[in-house]
């Protein structure tokens, strides 16, 4: 039997202890409105527009996505500056492949999507689901994604026959956050509406048989999670992250 080691409150990440993403995990889940705000264009004004909400960077720092309220987003190559406006597809979260080359996005129309990083060209339709994306994960060979969304649906989707998806779990709340492990042996989601949450679950998944390896419920806020390690988790509880221990 294995358990999560947490602390039972929630400290700062000690600063002693770097942690260091995968390259096949630059990603960022862009939305942080509960679901029922989420389903409508919020509203913006010139003060707020400024200020972005979300970023994301690849992994050779050559490319960044910003989107800014009411879902503007835009790709941008850091040494031409050249802008590409994504704003038309309300993307919700996106993960930049391991080679900085193309990028898989996530939107509210439930549409999955491959782009080009360089030009910002649509490359591919992945897949169309019936809710909202919410997360986007590229497994470390580069060849397999984690799409998770509003209506709680994990699916894992072969980039190379995207016909070919699997289902490993069907929730009943929505899925904020997936993220593989270094070595791509699990698949861990957090289940949680941010801010009118009381509470959220972190389940840690095994990809092989796709059994569930690890499930706790955690009191508050719980926003998103990562594996610094194999055996190790970051999650956001309580706008504060907090570092645990897979121990057997």
């Amino acid at each position: 039997t294995e358990r999560l080691v947490l602390p039972t409150a929630s400290p700062p990440l000690d600063s002693q202890s770097p942690r260091k993403t995968p390259a096949s995990q630059v990603s960022q889940d862009f939305s942080s409105d509960s679901p029922a705000e989420a389903l409508e264009e919020p509203q913006v004004n010139n003060e707020t527009r400024e200020y972005p909400w979300a970023t994301a960077i690849s992994p050779n720092g050559r490319f960044h996505v910003t989107v800014r309220r009411g879902y503007e987003c835009e790709l941008r190559e850091v040494t031409s500056d050249q802008v590409h406006s994504l704003s038309d597809h309300r993307l919700t979260c996106v993960a930049f492949t391991a080679d900085s080359a193309r990028f898989v996005t996530g939107d509210l129309n439930g549409t999955v999507r491959i782009w080009d990083s360089a030009s910002g060209e649509l490359l591919q339709t992945l897949a169309k689901r019936e809710a909202p994306v919410r997360s986007v994960c590229l497994a470390p060979s580069g060849q397999q994604l984690a799409v998770a969304g509003e209506d709680g649906v994990v699916e894992l989707v072969s980039l190379a026959s995207p016909n070919d998806r699997v289902v490993l779990a069907r929730l009943n709340a929505p899925v904020r956050c997936a993220r593989f492990s270094p070595d791509g042996s699990r698949l861990g989601i957090v289940t949680d509406t941010w801010r009118d949450s009381v509470s959220g679950k972190v389940i840690v998944y095994d990809v092989a048989t796709r059994a569930t390896f690890h499930q706790w419920q955690i009191v508050g806020p719980l926003g998103a999670m990562d594996f610094p390690s194999p055996d190790r988790l970051v999650t956001v509880h309580h706008f504060y992250p907090s570092l645990g221990n897979l121990e057997a």
